[in-house]
């Protein structure tokens, strides 16, 4: 009975809903239809990695990826970047690593633990703006003597709208 009486119910609610509520009356006169679509704001970043292991005993520039940043928001965006480690990377025993960081070939300061890397005035191409991001340990393999061991930093990068 139960079923019965919620097929019921179904049937009278799927009518209900197929019949227009506000039903108009035929005119002689122009009809006018506004129309409107809204377009939500996108501000996107994608990493594209490339060689994240640094040499630390022959210290040398590496692409470690390139950062493609996308925005529609007509006020432009912000591109920001924090290092868990302010711009080194944390090894055993408390040693530290110092590395330089350039984002679309300028020098980032890190040492804060935070820096803006773009502040863009309008919004990007569909396809986004592309920058190589290049680090370069600041270390003399030999004069350093760092304690053998891993050497890491955690980079996030954030975009937002302006």
């Amino acid at each position: 009975m139960k079923v019965t009486r919620f097929l019921v119910v179904s049937a009278v609610l799927v009518a209900l809903a197929a019949t227009p509520v506000f039903a108009q009356a035929w005119t002689d006169q122009d009809v006018i239809v506004n129309i409107s679509a809204n377009m939500p704001e996108l501000t996107q970043l994608r990493f594209v990695q490339g060689n994240t292991e640094l040499d630390l005993v022959e210290p040398q520039a590496v692409l470690i990826g390139t950062m493609h940043e996308r925005s529609n928001n007509p006020g432009g965006y912000i591109v920001s970047l924090t290092s868990l480690r302010s711009g080194a990377l944390a090894g055993p025993d408390g040693e530290t690593a110092a590395y330089e960081l350039s984002y679309d070939g300028s020098v980032i300061d890190l040492s804060s633990g935070s820096a803006t890397l773009t502040t863009a005035g309008g919004r990007t191409p569909a396809a986004g703006v592309s920058r190589e991001i290049v680090v370069t340990p600041q270390v003399d393999g030999e004069a350093d003597f760092l304690a053998a061991g891993a050497y890491t930093d955690t980079l996030t990068f954030t975009i937002s709208g302006q």
